[in-house]
């Protein structure tokens, strides 16, 4: 099991919870996050599980880890664009950027 993450659609102040994931081995989900018609106009919080990851790889961390739980916020401003989000990391840092 790779990278678990919790996706959630921000509202009004208020994050709802949309579904839970984890990546394959190829790096990616084995499905999008959006699709069809949940896939629209709005912000989303990606929650990723950096400390649990590295946890479960046996990566020596202190206590508490430097990273934890990473929120990436994005927003989404046309339903006709696709949105693929590569996300690098390790225990000290991450970066992410919107790919093609």
């Amino acid at each position: 099991m790779g990278l678990r993450g919790d996706f959630s659609r921000l509202e009004s102040g208020q994050t709802i919870a949309l579904q839970s994931f984890s990546v394959n081995a190829n790096g990616r989900t084995d499905e999008p996050l959006l699709m069809g018609g949940s896939y629209r106009v709005g912000d989303y919080e990606l929650l990723l599980h950096i400390d649990d990851y590295f946890r479960m790889k046996g990566a020596r961390l202190p206590s508490p880890a430097f990273l934890s739980k990473v929120p990436i916020r994005v927003r989404i401003t046309s339903a006709d664009e696709r949105l693929h989000l590569p996300v690098q990391f390790g225990p000290w840092s991450y970066t992410y950027y919107r790919g093609s």
